[in-house]
């Protein structure tokens, strides 16, 4: 039997009886859940730390591998655009030499067949080839220069003289570049001889791949 409804009061509607409703199955369902949760965490204590502690360290293994595979990778782009960067230069020395006389017939030969044997070695594919050949290149530039130099044909603050110290910059960020590269490349590489025997290796199991040298 139900009391009568005070006087005043509407019966509540549809849509607050369907709050009601749910708010009663939420309160219940946490209720639930905490009561379960509670022992659970008291029984697994040590499990759930141990868990949580290796998830921890995997983690930390990831993230330090993870790290230094970006440095290589970003080590091995700024080579990539350190040498196409002095492959640009080639047909600017090329007209500059080509104007007035400044580089003989036989030189400006030798700058397109350089440019033409650079440019069917690609570094992604055999970088070892390529900058050993781009260090011909050069040796080559360099004998240009220091002979325009001694007959006094690059004037100072000119084109040339611009260009000629762009090319030694490059040169020499690349000498730099190869250097750091070739020892991270060699530290990363390591992992795998030393711990070659071991299938589980973090490194395996997060899929990092080994680095080539040049």
């Amino acid at each position: 039997m139900t009391t009568p409804r005070p006087h005043g009061i509407a019966p509540p509607n549809f849509w607050q009886k369907s709050i009601d409703a749910i708010k009663s199955g939420i309160d219940e369902a946490l209720d639930f859940l905490f009561s379960g949760i509670a022992p659970f965490f008291t029984e697994n204590f040590r499990e759930i730390t141990i868990f949580i502690a290796v998830a921890i360290v995997i983690f930390a293994i990831w993230k330090k591998l993870k790290n230094k595979s970006e440095t290589i990778k970003k080590l091995w782009n700024f080579t990539l655009f350190f040498s196409e960067k002095r492959q640009m230069i080639l047909p600017l020395i090329y007209t500059l030499g080509s104007r007035h006389g400044r580089l003989d017939p036989a030189e400006l030969a030798q700058i397109l067949e350089a440019r033409k044997q650079v440019a069917k070695l690609d570094f992604r594919k055999n970088p070892s080839k390529r900058m050993k050949f781009e260090r011909k290149i050069s040796k080559m530039l360099a004998k240009f220069f220091e002979n325009l130099e001694k007959s006094g044909k690059i004037p100072p603050d000119s084109r040339w003289s611009r260009v000629a110290g762009d090319l030694e910059f490059v040169d020499r960020k690349l000498v730099e570049l190869q250097k750091v590269y070739n020892h991270e490349v060699a530290t990363w590489n390591k992992m795998w001889t030393s711990w070659k025997k071991i299938p589980l290796a973090p490194w395996r199991i997060f899929g990092f791949k080994k680095f080539q040298k040049f």
